[in-house]
């Protein structure tokens, strides 16, 4: 794991599977991918859980470096989302690829996420 400053002035914290920052007290998550799958999953998870307890909850998954996701994705997703909203917060997701998106739209989890295009929007949707 390698820490850098990152462009807002943040450290950001360079893992295996992640670059994890926090900006505007989120704690964004960007996965590296390509893929987020049985065992990529598992490890993101293990990776993230201590940040999300400090950042209350309040997390954003920039996804725009994934192009596959299984279904051990899907429910790595959930489960991500209910260690934010069991410290208070949400998960909000960036940068989906179009078949992605449409997976979690057609599986119907996609109402359990704040989506946005951009990181932009996103971390405006936390803020709210």
């Amino acid at each position: 794991m390698e820490a850098s400053a990152s462009a807002n002035g943040s450290t950001a914290i360079d893992g295996p599977n992640t670059v994890r920052e926090t900006c505007q007290g989120i704690l964004v998550i960007t996965l590296k991918g390509p893929s987020l799958s049985e065992g990529d999953a598992g490890a993101v998870l293990a990776e993230v859980t201590g940040d999300v307890a400090n950042a209350k909850g309040r997390v954003l998954l920039d996804m725009s470096k994934i192009e596959y996701m299984s279904s051990a994705g899907i429910s790595m997703l959930v489960q991500l989302r209910e260690a934010c909203v069991n410290e208070g917060g949400s998960l909000a997701m960036c940068g989906l690829a179009a078949p992605i998106a449409g997976v979690l739209k057609t599986t119907r989890v996609d109402r359990l996420f704040k989506i946005s295009p951009t990181r932009e929007k996103a971390l405006a949707k936390l803020g709210d």
